[in-house]
């Protein structure tokens, strides 16, 4: 199979897309973030025979070692779902810095994230880029290895049929 390498231009289209999609999917609730993103999940579990074989055949992993790599999708996506639904800010105590203030943060999407995996644990570094930048209402850029880009390709798919915009 074949992926195509983008040129400078064709790159900084796709930033200016992911900028503008990235206003409208924040505006989604964290709730429904986290929908699609279990929905995800779900579709990773229904594909998980084809996405190990791809993995294991693009990376020379042993299938056992691309079942559980992909297994971790399982874990890691559904704990990233929990935690964000949780993520109500922090309140900074009294005395640690001016005794008279109250200091707390606010957590917002902070646009567009471009996500460089490498070429060793791709579906493993993925879970922990991807799927937390999308359940904070930012947009992602994917740049899988060109040795073995197959796997993520076929991720992105998943989300676009689970409902995150391409």
């Amino acid at each position: 199979d074949t992926v195509p390498s983008l040129s400078k231009e064709e790159v900084d289209i796709a930033v200016d897309y992911a900028y503008e999609a990235q206003k409208g999917w924040a505006k989604r609730s964290v709730v429904e973030r986290c929908e699609i993103l279990t929905k995800f999940v779900e579709l990773v579990r229904r594909d998980r025979d084809d996405l190990a074989k791809t993995l294991s055949d693009e990376t020379g992993k042993p299938i056992r070692e691309a079942y559980g790599e992909i297994d971790n999708i399982f874990i890691g996506v559904p704990a990233y779902v929990e935690k964000v639904k949780h993520e109500y800010g922090n309140v900074v105590p009294r005395g640690t810095e001016k005794e008279k203030t109250l200091q707390y943060t606010v957590q917002q999407p902070l646009g567009v994230m471009v996500a460089i995996i490498p070429f060793n644990f791709p579906s493993d570094i993925f879970i922990n880029k991807i799927p937390p930048a999308l359940l904070m209402g930012n947009s992602a850029i994917l740049k899988p290895a060109s040795v073995n880009p197959l796997t993520l390709t076929k991720y992105v798919e998943l989300l676009v049929e689970a409902g995150v915009p391409m």
